[in-house]
């Protein structure tokens, strides 16, 4: 698109973070879509897509990671600190149990 001189939101995902963004440029745009917009995002260092757009080119936002509620960090410190999987997904997760899936094979 050349030089980015402007950037709008055009869609979101449930969870109202960034799933569509067009990209203005020196030489045209571009419509970026999840995953793709992710990924370009992250390039800008921004850590998670719960952001907005404020004047064209500058973001806020807050948030690091995908949304779903464990921080792998959080968790990879719980783990140092000799967690198992169960404590940690239970720490995380309350109220969830875990069990065997069982994948059958269809007629």
């Amino acid at each position: 698109v050349g030089k980015v001189t402007s950037m709008r939101v055009t869609g979101r995902t449930k969870s109202g973070r960034i799933g569509a963004l067009v990209v203005k440029g020196s030489q045209g745009e571009v419509q970026l879509r999840a995953p793709r917009v992710t990924g370009f995002l992250r390039s800008l260092g921004l850590p998670s897509t719960l952001a907005w757009v404020e004047g064209g080119l500058r973001f806020k936002g807050r948030g690091t990671g995908h949304g779903v509620g464990m921080s792998q960090w959080g968790a990879k410190g719980l783990a140092e600190r000799g967690w198992n999987y169960r404590e940690i997904l239970g720490y995380y997760y309350p109220g969830t149990v875990l069990a065997p899936y069982v994948l059958e094979a269809g007629p």
